[in-house]
Order: structure tokens, then sequence, then C-alpha cells
């Protein structure tokens, strides 16, 4: 029996049938290799830095960003605090330059009962300074007549109607029952020119109180006469200025298409016409010929009844509403400001002096300035 040859048992090694050489398995030689060439690991922390994730990025980045946000937020709203305190601080300094206040030089006259009664007033429709002869009359469109005083010791000195001196009936009813006065101007004479709206009729009496002319007219509550003696007129109707000389004859008319509600006027010492438009809540200024010079318009509220004056290159505007007193430059910048104890008519004389006819009495008041450059007087 033959022996059976052996079977190498060298592991990992097999003979070749031909040449009975060895030969290693390429198994095993590729994973030695494999696991020479294994590259060594680098530590955790290297890695990071040496490449980093855009997690790590994200994390590191964001605070920054909101940092920059914030502190650009807070500029900007550290520039609107000081824009709007900038703007208080003007505004503020703006009113107070402007505000004045009335010192009550003298009150005088009386409204009211008894009715009719000499020097008595009820409805005052316009007051006038006779400057040359320092006296004021009062139209009294309640009893139909006009009122003189002496504005130096401030007596009263005549009422007179058309029919000549007032004579106060019983009950104090008018006695010339023809005669409703409302409103009136004055010219350089001193001649002063009233107008009845019931009536349609203009009656000029001299400065002695009596009559000197009259002459039919628009009907019209609101007029004005300039020194020279010229005379404006309102036509409510067409919204428009009717001009006049002082004989009664119809100049010229203007300001139609562009008043809205003529109201109240005023002639300067140059012949210039100031007019309250109501309508578009303004004061419009006309020359002798009709051209407009200027257009003001007050920053209050309401606008409402409006009483105006215009002396010594200023514009006093008396509000019924606010029972307020502006005056204002020509050129239409609020100088000063004032309250008014009781609503009314007013007119200045030639220092500057305000003469208002209201609830009570007249009151003569000067305007002061409460407060100069350093503050409080």
């Amino acid at each position: 029996m033959k022996k059976s040859r052996k079977k190498a048992t060298v592991a990992g090694t097999s003979t070749s049938p031909v040449t009975g050489t060895k030969r290693e398995p390429v198994a095993d030689k590729d994973v030695s290799e494999k696991t020479v060439k294994k590259p060594m690991e680098m530590p955790m922390e290297e890695s990071v830095q040496s490449q980093p994730g855009p997690e790590i990025t994200a994390s590191v980045s964001k605070p920054v960003i909101f940092k920059q946000k914030r502190f650009w937020v807070q500029v900007i709203i550290a520039g609107i605090i000081i824009l709007v305190g900038a703007e208080i601080f003007l505004i503020t300094k703006k009113k107070v330059a402007v505000q004045a206040e009335t010192i009550v030089l003298q009150a005088f006259s009386e409204q009211g009962a008894p009715p009719g009664k000499l020097g008595k007033f009820w409805g005052a429709g316009r007051i006038l300074i006779d400057n040359e002869r320092k006296r004021l009359c009062l139209v009294e469109s309640m009893f139909g007549k006009l009122c003189y005083w002496d504005i130096q010791n401030y007596t009263h000195l005549m009422d007179v109607d058309k029919q000549g001196p007032y004579q106060v009936p019983p009950g104090g009813s008018p006695v010339d029952k023809q005669f409703s006065p409302i409103d009136a101007g004055m010219d350089g004479e001193g001649n002063i020119y009233v107008i009845d709206k019931k009536h349609a009729e203009v009656t000029i009496f001299s400065p002695d109180g009596k009559v000197k002319n009259s002459w039919k007219t628009i009907p019209s509550d609101r007029i004005a006469v300039d020194q020279s003696g010229i005379v404006y007129i309102a036509d409510h109707k067409t919204s428009e200025i009717v001009q006049f000389n002082p004989e009664g004859k119809e100049v010229r008319r203007f300001g139609k298409n562009m008043l809205g509600q003529p109201d109240k006027m005023a002639t300067d010492e140059a012949g210039n016409l100031y007019v309250v438009d109501r309508g578009n809540k303004r004061v419009v200024v006309f020359s002798s010929e009709g051209r407009v010079i200027n257009k003001i318009t007050p920053k209050f509220n309401p606008f409402g009844l409006l009483d105006i004056e215009a002396k010594n290159d200023k514009i006093y505007l008396a509000s019924f509403a606010n029972k307020q007193l502006y005056i204002y430059s020509t050129n239409g910048k609020l100088i000063l400001q004032t309250p008014l104890s009781n609503s009314g008519i007013i007119t200045v004389d030639a220092d500057g002096l305000v003469f208002l006819a209201g609830a009570g009495a007249i009151r003569h008041l000067r305007i002061e300035k409460r407060f100069n450059k350093e503050g409080l007087k």
C-alpha cells in the first residue's frame, strides 16, 4: 500500500505543482501593505482648527452681527431723539418769543343798562380814533347812535344820530328808527363814514357830529375809508370790493373770484386795504388800485370772526373765538400774541396802544412783551 503524500502544513503558504516552490498568498500581503501605509490619525483639536465646519463659523459670527445691528439701531434712535428735541426747543423758543401780556391802563364807559343812556353802549359795531382831537368814536349798533369820548381823561363827550345830539327816549329805544349804523371808517380830516345795511346808505358825519352828506349804496355791513376819503364797501353777493370816491361815485370793483367771504376791513397810512377773507381763512392786502400786494394766512384755529386794524406798519387781528390779539408785520410774520379779557372790536392809536370795546366796558390797553432774551422779565 502506497504511502500518501504529506500536504503542506505551513499556514498561509501554497506549493506550486509545477515548480514545487512556495509562494505567499496575495490577500495577506495586501492586508499587511494597507496596514503599513495607513496614515496616522491627527488629534481632534488640530482637525477642528485645520478644517473648520460651517456650524462652527456660524456660531462665532452671529453675536458679532447682532451687536453691530444693535449699535446702529441705538445710533438712529439717538439721532431721532436729538432732532425731535431740537425741533421742540425751536418751537418753544418761537412761541415764547411772541408771547405778550395786556396791561389795562383805563376802563371807561359801561355796557348795558339802563338802555340808551348817554355814554352807554350795548352793540359795538366799530371804534375809531381821532388822534388829532384825542378822542374816540364808537358806532353803537343797538341803539343807533355814535358815542364820543375824550381819551386823555376818558370822559364822555356826546352821543349823536342823524338828527343831531342823541335824545334818550323812555324805555331806551332809538329815536331815529331810520338810522341803523353797523360799521364805519374815518378819513384824515376826522369825518366819519357810517354804513347802514338796513337802509343801504352811507352817512358822513363831520368832526363836530353833524351830518355832512349821505348817499345810497349796495346793502352791506362792511366799510373802510382811507386818509383821502376813498371808501371801500364789501359786496357780499359778488364777493368783491367796491371802491367809491368821497361823494359816493363808484370807481372800480376788484377781488372777484379771489375772495371767498370778505368781512372786516381796514386801511393803513399808505392807503392800502386789508380785507379779512373768512371764506379762505386769510387776510388779503390790496393797493388803492385794487392790485394784490400780499396774502397772509394766520396760523391759528378756529379762524372765526376777526376784527382788524392796520396801523404803524403792523396788522392787528382780534379773534372773537380765541379771545386773543395777534400782531403781525405787514409781510405776515407774527410779532406778538396776547390773551384778551374778552372778545370785542379794536382800534389802535398813534402810540400803538389798543382800545378794546366788548363786554362790560371800553379798555385802554398797553401790549408788552412777556419775555426778553434772557427769559422772564
